[in-house]
């Protein structure tokens, strides 16, 4: 059980305030409120995502100047997306760096779902035309996506920055149609649900869309005279947004980050001590839980919802601990990022000298610990740090302050590799996906658990049995080399479960 405090915040600004009060309440007092304890708010509306897609050499953090230029574009991202964010009526839950989601509470109606679509026009519009000229060369793409639905809003202490977790398939689904190739999903589309656009066909006029998918579409919203124009106020609505950008949207300061100084040197990281951005090698985790939208949904369904969502928070803490299950006793660095949704993030910790000698055994040992340590059994997780040809461990972590929150934003090739590992090929319970590039790095001891996947050839998996299996023959490895060091100065180093604790 959960024995920690639940509380129903009596405003959605209330509970955006919450993680506020609480961070200055631990900077003053270096005390924190229990763990357990929780700010909820259930409500309705649209789930927005926005993703800006960088090119990688942009992403990438072995150069310090594609470091800074990174952070200017990230910055002016979140500056234009948030400039409409009132408090009430449009609220930031995330900044993942290139994916922001923002809530738009509101029932579904005919109106609301033109201002939903107006307000991606507009936004739109703006990151183009105030982010595409800092980013360069390095700009890909801009794709939003969204969806309505029941949502239950959750503000944690246990959460590594200020960003707010949902539980809601609206908020689940939207994130995955970012995994369709270019033809389904192009640059300057909205995805949503067809049932979004149907409220509006009481209108007689025919909508254009492409990419019909599961009763998804794609909606181009990169010209606004061919979206929803014929609808009565929509352009309207598109100015009056953009003008509210435009008054809100802070003036762009050239070369912000000129002389920021990057950090190279771990001792440890406190969430909301990132005072300037942190450049490490390592691999990054990620493990999702299989399920637990369902159990969202039914929640919403109960007849007695209040008890039945105050329970699903209870089991949602339950699952929070479950994750810091990894990190005690953990016997390599592993640093906490923040929750999306239910799903849970780690970085793990390497140098610059040892991280091609621990690429042979430690992403395993990781993904196998995550399935032993957490009590679950549901999880699936997904590892990525790469090597010489890709990657090669080098990851970029940051805090960004918007509107006086904090957010923790990560680049760099295993951070979009994890992710997509997770999000794009996933699995059933207990398997741990990873990248074929780390694949390649492993010893022969655990790299015969792995198998590529059919479906998506860059990655391959494990089931826990089979990395139970190659942890024996990997303790059985290093008992035979230790045999043939004997009389030798030679130390070898054990893996983490044959480390006392």
């Amino acid at each position: 059980m959960n024995n920690g405090k639940i509380s129903i915040a009596s405003s959605l600004s209330d509970l955006m305030d919450s993680g506020i009060r609480k961070r200055a309440f631990f900077e003053s007092t270096g005390v924190r409120s229990p763990s357990s304890d929780v700010s909820i708010f259930p409500a309705q509306g649209f789930h927005i995502y926005s993703r800006l897609r960088l090119k990688m050499e942009l992403e990438a953090p072995e150069s310090e100047a594609r470091i800074r230029r990174f952070m200017e574009v990230i910055h002016r991202y979140a500056e234009v997306a948030t400039s409409l964010v009132s408090g009430e009526d449009l609220v930031l839950l995330e900044l993942q760096g290139e994916t922001l989601h923002l809530f738009m509470p509101c029932q579904l109606h005919e109106q609301s779902s033109i201002e939903a679509i107006a307000l991606v026009t507009a936004l739109h519009a703006e990151i183009e035309q105030e982010v595409k000229g800092l980013a360069g060369d390095g700009w890909k793409s801009l794709r939003f996506t969204m969806d309505h639905g029941d949502t239950l809003l959750v503000d944690s202490f246990q959460n590594s920055d200020d960003s707010v977790i949902s539980l809601s398939p609206a908020a689940n689904e939207p994130a995955k149609q970012f995994k369709r190739d270019s033809d389904v999903f192009p640059s300057g589309c909205l995805r949503l649900r067809q049932s979004v656009l149907d409220v509006l066909h009481g209108n007689n006029l025919s909508i254009s869309t492409t990419g019909e998918r599961d009763g998804w579409v794609s909606l181009r919203v990169d010209d606004p005279s061919t979206v929803l124009s014929r609808f009565a106020g929509f352009t309207d609505k598109v100015q009056e947004f953009r003008n509210r950008i435009e008054q809100n949207v802070p003036i762009d300061s050239l070369n912000k980050y000129a002389n920021l100084i990057i950090n190279r040197a771990f001792s440890g990281l406190q969430p909301g001590s990132l005072d300037s951005p942190l450049v490490l090698r390592g691999w990054t985790l990620r493990a999702d839980l299989d399920g637990f939208s369902c159990q969202v949904l039914r929640s919403f369904e109960n007849p007695n919802q209040p008890e039945a969502l105050k329970k699903l928070v209870g089991e949602f803490i339950q699952i929070m601990n479950d994750a810091s299950h990894f990190d005690s006793g953990c016997p390599f660095p592993a640093i906490r990022l923040p929750w999306a949704g239910d799903c849970a993030s780690r970085f793990i910790v390497s140098t610059d000298e040892a991280y091609e000698e621990q690429s042979k055994t430690i992403p395993a040992q990781v993904q196998h610990r995550w399935q032993e340590q957490t009590q679950a059994g549901r999880w699936v997780c997904s590892l990525a740090g790469g090597n010489k040809e890709k990657g090669n461990g080098f990851t970029l972590l940051a805090e960004i302050t918007i509107q006086n929150r904090r957010f923790q934003i990560e680049g760099g090739w295993g951070i979009r590799r994890s992710k997509q590992g997770e999000q794009d090929v996933g699995g059933n319970p207990t398997e741990c996906v990873m990248h074929s590039n780390d694949v390649a790095e492993l010893n022969e001891a655990w790299k015969k658990a792995y198998t590529p996947d059919q479906e998506h050839p860059s990655f391959a998996k494990a089931g826990f049995q089979e990395l139970k299996v190659a942890q024996i023959q990997a303790q059985q490895l290093l008992d035979a080399t230790r045999e043939v060091s004997k009389g030798h100065s030679i130390t070898t180093p054990k893996p983490y479960y044959d480390q006392s604790r």
